[in-house]
């Protein structure tokens, strides 16, 4: 799925990251991101928001 932005105009990684089976990874959506075909499994991508509380709880919504 290509959204609109031109890979040749997103510079040479910063980092790259390999998740091991069972590890989730979480960033901030609002960086210049990029992530590679996957030619092999499944890719689960889920959407949400996260938050802390006065209380200093996580909170998960949406």
């Amino acid at each position: 799925m290509n959204y609109g932005l031109d890979r040749s105009k997103i510079s040479l990684p910063y980092t790259t990251y390999k998740p091991k089976l069972g590890e989730i990874v979480l960033f901030n959506p609002r960086y210049v991101h990029a992530v590679k075909k996957v030619n092999k499994g499944i890719r689960l991508t889920i959407s949400c928001f996260l938050g802390v509380n006065k209380n200093e709880e996580l909170v998960v919504w949406s």
